[in-house]
This record gives structure tokens, C-alpha cells and sequence, in this order.
């Protein structure tokens, strides 16, 4: 079920457009699935909320500087070379996956060809997508899930000698309307938008084992406006989903509850937060500017009255991810929580607790020559958008090369064209 990888070269930004924080690595690619970090930037974002473009102009400016301190850092190694392709990370709260079946006859007495793996694929994907309305969804992913032969399960078919194929695919798509406005933030950055992944999927491609990702993890994208994950199993995603919750709200909560201007609950949750109570909270004790009254002496808080605050929400999201992957029947596996969220004291303890699995904080292992910047939580989507561009994605071909390469063309031909690049 593996891919040949594009043999793309030259210069690429991956984007990662969120509600706090817009993320940006510039990699040079070598032709043979090989990617060479030559800066990295991680910059307010403005005019996002919960993956949807809410004001464009103030979004445009978060993705140019993004962009532009990112070219910066990567000045001496571009070497004038130009930058005009972006890979885009898009957002897992407006996505859904329909799987479809496919069928395809090989010849009597010969063995399944490419040919015949492709009609089954082709047959499969024409299934999934006459159930979708044209136009309302962006094709993002096409992912082969499964083959069977005369009824029996095959890791791959060509070679093998039967008189029925059938093909499992899954197609990930999202709602046109978010896709295409995130498209126009990029725009203005005057980059083409070349590729796209879903966020939760290049979180698991960067920050997963290849053992994780085999045996059955989940990774867990804490953003601030949704929460987004991906479920692998087999090498390959099987399952994803979001909640329109993330650590923005535990920001917001703070606000609220102790009657601060938000940016010192952002600034009091970084410094004194945690998601789960300790011995001595009730005894450390934190200063808490008052809203509304410049020049007010601070109240004095105790940190347990913090943590109070904060543990509820955390809980909620990590239930909400919970429900979802139970809903569906899917095991979480091990989890690995990436995202800036994931950075806050006591998440990995609290996950732990909340979905019974084990747990660790999610790091790029993937790929090589990250700068140190760039190595934590919050590059994770970042970084495997890089990775998806490489051998590291070898379980899925990525449908939105064709796709974004024909716009003007119905779905069913940019699904075909995938399909004889790619087979």
C-alpha cells in the first residue's frame, strides 16, 4: 500500500494557521524524499478562531510575518533561491472521512496488475465521492485502507493471482468554505499553496514511531481554539476527529474566574498553571492584576484556586476526545499529545488519568536537522507537514497534489488524476 514519494525540489513552507499561533518551516527539498530545514518561525496568529479565517486582513498579516521571519532565519541558506510553494495544514474540525469499496476483475489466469489495482481504487473513490455534494468539500486525503483478494485480506495485491479485488479507501475531505479562506490568508504571502494534510495527521507523522504508529497510537493536537487527533494503526491514520475546545478557553476561564484582562490569565496559566493539583498549591500564593482598575494593587491568590479553574476544562476536552474515539469504536492505543497545549504542567498526568492509556508528550522526531526552535509540541504539525512530503508518509498518496494542480476540474477527474500519478 506504499507510495513512490513526489520528487519534488526546491524551496517549501509548511504552515501551520492557528488560533494562537501560526507556525512556519522552510525547507529545501532534494528530489529523492529528502527535506533540509533552513529556518523556522513561530508568530502570533490574528483573525483565526477555531480553524476558520474570522478577520482576513488581520489573518493575511499573521501568515506574511510568519513567513517573512521564517525567510529570515533562513536567509544565508536559501541563497536567493526563490520561495514559491507552501504546503498548508487544514484544520480537522471542518474535515470528515467517508471509506468506500472498490472492485476490480483481473484477467483469468494472470496475476493482479497495477491496472487492476487501480480500477479497484478508482471504482472505490467514485463510490465515496457520488455521496459528496461537488464543491461544498476539498478532497485532502485519499488513503488505500485495505485489500482483499478472492474474499481473503492481502497487505498488497499486485503479483498475487485471483479473480476478485477489492479495494478499501478512505477519503478525508473538508468543508470548501475554511479551506479556501485559510487559501487566501496564504495568498497574500504571494505562495502557492502546493499540498495539504490534516493537521492531525502530520502531528502523527512527525511525532509517532514507526512502531507507534504500526501497533496503534493516537496523537492529540492541543491548539488553542480545537482540539484534533488522529488515530494510526497499521503504519497508516484510521481514524481522526475534533472538538471545537482547546487551551484558549482554559485562558478564557482563567480571565473569568479571576477577574483579569485576559493577557495576564494567558500570562498566569504559562507561569503558575497546571492541570492537576499538588501538596503545597493551597499554601504558594499568586498575584493577580484586577481588570478594569489600572493601577489597582494586585490580589493575592492561592495557586490551588488557579488550578481549580483550569483542571474542569482540561478534563472536558480530553472527555470529549474520549466520547469520540469511543463512539466510533476505535481504540486510542498509546497517546502522544502534541500542540502548544500539551506544554501546560500536569496534561500528560491528566490524559493519562482521563483516558486510561499511556501517555507521553509528542516531540518531531521527524525530519532531521530540526533547529532547536522547532523541536517542541507546538512545531508538531509543522514539522509533519514536511514529513508527509517525504518516505516518512508511506502509506498515503497525497490526493491533494491533483486536486490543488486542477480546481477547474470536477471531482471525479481530480480523483482519476491522483489515481495515474499515483499507481
Amino acid at each position: 500500500m506504499g507510495y513512490t514519494p513526489h520528487r519534488d525540489e526546491g524551496v517549501v513552507a509548511a504552515l501551520d494557521v492557528g488560533t494562537a499561533r501560526v507556525a512556519c518551516l522552510i525547507a529545501r527539498l532534494d528530489g529523492h524524499g529528502g527535506a533540509e530545514v533552513l529556518g523556522a518561525a513561530q508568530q502570533e496568529s490574528q483573525g483565526v478562531k477555531a480553524g476558520l479565517v474570522a478577520d482576513l486582513p488581520a489573518a493575511q498579516g499573521a501568515v506574511r510575518r510568519a513567513v517573512h521571519t521564517a525567510e529570515g532565519a533562513a536567509a544565508g541558506a536559501l541563497g536567493g533561491y526563490p520561495l514559491r510553494d507552501v504546503i498548508l495544514a487544514t484544520p480537522a474540525l471542518y474535515s470528515q472521512t467517508v471509506r468506500a469499496q472498490g472492485w476490480s476483475a483481473p484477467a483469468p489466469g494472470r496475476t493482479v496488475t497495477q491496472a487492476d489495482a487501480t480500477r479497484a481504487l478508482a471504482d472505490a473513490q467514485d463510490a465515496a465521492l457520488k455521496a459528496l455534494t461537488p464543491g461544498a468539500c476539498e478532497l485532502i486525503h485519499a488513503i488505500p485502507a485495505a485489500w482483499a483478494l478472492d474474499g481473503h485480506a492481502v497487505a498488497g495485491p499486485v503479483g498475487l493471482a485471483g479473480q476478485d479485488l477489492c479495494a478499501e479507501v478512505d477519503l478525508v475531505t473538508a468543508e470548501g468554505g475554511p479551506v479556501r479562506s485559510l487559501a487566501a490568508a496564504v495568498g497574500a504571502a504571494h505562495l502557492t499553496i502546493a499540498h495539504m494534510a490534516l493537521g492531525p495527521y502530520a502531528a502523527g507523522l512527525a511525532c509517532l514511531a514507526l512502531d507507534e504508529a504500526d501497533l496503534g497510537a493516537t496523537v492529540i493536537d492541543l491548539g488553542a481554539g480545537t482540539t484534533s487527533f488522529a488515530t494510526f494503526a497499521a503504519g497508516t491514520m484510521v481514524f481522526s476527529g475534533a472538538v471545537a475546545l482547546g487551551s484558549g478557553h482554559i485562558t478564557a476561564d482563567i480571565a473569568r474566574g479571576l477577574t483579569t484582562p485576559r493577557i495576564e490569565a494567558e500570562r498566569i496559566k504559562v507561569l503558575y498553571g497546571s492541570a492537576m493539583t499538588g501538596a503545597f498549591d493551597n499554601g504558594e500564593m499568586l498575584e493577580v492584576p484586577p481588570l478594569g482598575e489600572e493601577g489597582a494593587e494586585p490580589r493575592r491568590v492561592a495557586r490551588s484556586v488557579l488550578i481549580g479553574i483550569i483542571q474542569p476544562r482540561a478534563e472536558e476536552i480530553l472527555e470529549a476526545v474520549r466520547a469520540q474515539l469511543s463512539d466510533a469504536g476505535v481504540s486510542a492505543g498509546r497517546v502522544v499529545l502534541a500542540g502548544g497545549g500539551a506544554q501546560l504542567p500536569g496534561m500528560r498526568e491528566l490524559a493519562q488519568h482521563v483516558l486510561d492509556r499511556p501517555v507521553r508528550l509528542g516531540r518531531p522526531l521527524v525530519p532531521q536537522g530540526l533547529p532547536d526552535a522547532a523541536r517542541g509540541p507546538g512545531f508538531a504539525v509543522a514539522a509533519g507537514l514536511l514529513a508527509y512530503l517525504t518516505a516518512r508518509a508511506g502509506t498515503e498518496a497525497p490526493a491533494a497534489v491533483a486536486a490543488q494542480a486542477a480546481q477547474s476540474q470536477g471531482w471525479a477527474a481530480r480523483a482519476w488524476a491522483w489515481l495515474k500519478e499515483n499507481w
